[in-house]
């Protein structure tokens, strides 16, 4: 049976104090990658680079140079390679243990092609068995290339295939090269080789029914667990939001998988992924059970299977793509259909999850960097959601007349320079209240805004004076 969603309501103010900077795109003040000195804009790789130091995956050096020729050794890639996708699950270092420990640990786990030489340098071609082995590929070197090439991933050094150089030790210019342009085409790491299930249907190889262990076994320990409805605990994995996903577990068994990344696979193995998924999901699992603006429900196996749609410029029907998608197990569902199941969910658990689908918005955009929490104007927002409920009212002022400039300023938080503010109304679940957000015209402005670096959101319970049974207030700022 669908759980039914109240409507939603959308208010947005946003007050920018006069001549304030705005960041540039996806990175953080001071993150330029043309700050090393050997490193100038015309360089072939500066979007690498840029790229490598925006996320962490390879820094500098404290003479202010990146040194785009000095060779890498086996344990420097493999490090780049950890830092590139956060999503891998490594073993804690053991005291004693050398920093590339861990890393040599899941490689030979993952069956990946590595020498367990990590001082040696590394050659091209052992760089290309290794990042395709990274992509679920395992081949020899002269296949691992062509993949390469396949992928656009590498060109020649001459500009032609022949030229690779399989045996030339690899660079850091070229390092930070092959991951830029395979974090491009594959976002998310491949943790688990395809594997069937009843439905059809698995997110990095779990499927409903698996054990804990399993999920532990694939995606390491979770980053955060979340309380939710009816005994459930979310499994959450954010440390990478190009593959953020929930896993959500009651009795030590999977009942409830959501992601919005691109590690979903559905149907016979053919199709992987949300891409096309509105055009194949009719061949999969026939005639959708329920439609609304953002999202199809389709019943694989007695299962419920929520496709949540994304149409970011209020475009035709035409321009939806499937963003993420929910798979719950049919006695999870049925939990839920006594309404005060919905109100049992802890709201400290309800915000951050609302925190990081924001941030995976972002950063699925490829432009804009994760925002970072900001308690001051969480404790804020929950004081708004908090009236809201209340004195039954929506909306960004209060029914005193009071702005969101004026409540700052009374809470102490005047000297922001950025300021900025979503309401949202419904019920107690982020993830579908995220995805009625983002489906409204002309909505999330903020949250796509390179204007604002830090996030905080404060939810409230209605009271029995509320119309809905949940308030939202998400405040966005820059210091």
């Amino acid at each position: 049976m669908f759980r039914r969603m109240m409507r939603l309501v959308f208010c947005l103010v946003i007050v920018v104090a006069a001549g304030a900077a705005t960041m540039g795109p996806r990175q953080a003040e001071g993150a330029r990658s043309d700050d090393y000195t050997d490193i100038p804009r015309s360089h072939w790789a500066f979007q690498a680079v840029r790229w490598s130091k925006i996320n962490g995956v390879a820094t500098g050096f404290s003479d202010g140079s990146f040194r785009p020729s000095q060779f890498v050794s086996e344990a420097e890639f493999l490090g780049m390679i950890f830092r590139a996708y956060p999503e891998l699950p490594l073993d804690e270092l053991e005291e004693g243990e050398p920093e590339y420990a861990p890393y040599y640990a899941y490689a030979t786990k993952a069956d990946w092609p590595v020498e367990h030489q990590p001082d040696a340098p590394v050659t091209r071609g052992q760089a290309a068995r290794l990042l395709a082995a990274l992509a679920g590929q395992s081949l020899p070197e002269q296949r691992a290339v062509l993949w390469m090439f396949t992928q656009e991933i590498a060109e020649g050094k001459s500009g032609e295939e022949a030229a690779f150089a399989f045996g030339d030790k690899l660079t850091r210019a070229e390092a930070v090269t092959f991951l830029y342009r395979l974090e491009k085409a594959q976002p998310c790491a491949v943790l688990s080789g395809p594997e069937g299930t009843a439905s059809g249907i698995s997110l990095n190889g779990l499927g409903l029914g698996d054990a804990e262990s399993k999920v532990t076994e694939l995606l390491g320990k979770p980053d955060r667990k979340d309380a939710a409805s009816s005994g459930m605990e979310w499994y959450v994995y954010n440390r990478n939001y190009q593959c953020y996903k929930q896993i959500g577990l009651t009795d030590n068994r999977v009942v409830a998988l959501f992601s919005n990344g691109g590690e979903w696979q559905f149907g016979d193995g053919n199709a992987n992924g949300l891409d096309g998924l509105l055009d194949r999901a009719g061949d999969l699992w026939g005639e959708p059970e329920h439609v609304s603006d953002y999202e199809l429900v389709y019943r694989p196996n007695g299962s419920y299977l929520h496709l949540y749609k994304n149409n970011e410029r209020g475009e035709s029907i035409g321009k939806e793509f499937v963003d993420g998608a929910l798979w719950m197990d049919r006695s999870y569902v049925d939990a839920l259909t006594a309404k005060t199941a919905l109100f049992s969910v802890p709201l400290d658990a309800l915000e951050r999850e609302m925190f990081d689908l924001a941030n995976t918005a972002r950063v699925k955009r490829g432009v804009l960097g994760p925002l970072v929490w900001n308690e001051e104007f969480a404790a804020a927002a929950r004081l708004h959601s908090q009236d809201m409920a209340k004195r039954n009212y929506v909306g960004v002022e209060t029914p005193d007349g009071q702005t969101l400039e004026e409540r700052l300023i009374a809470q102490g938080l005047g000297d922001y320079r950025n300021r900025g503010e979503n309401i949202r109304v419904g019920n107690a679940d982020a993830i579908a209240v995220y995805y009625e957000w983002v489906n409204k015209k002309s909505s999330g402005a903020e949250m796509l805004s390179g204007k604002f670096t830090m996030l905080g959101v404060g939810a409230a319970e209605g009271t029995g004076n509320s119309d809905y049974p949940m308030y939202y207030t998400l405040l966005f700022s820059k210091p």
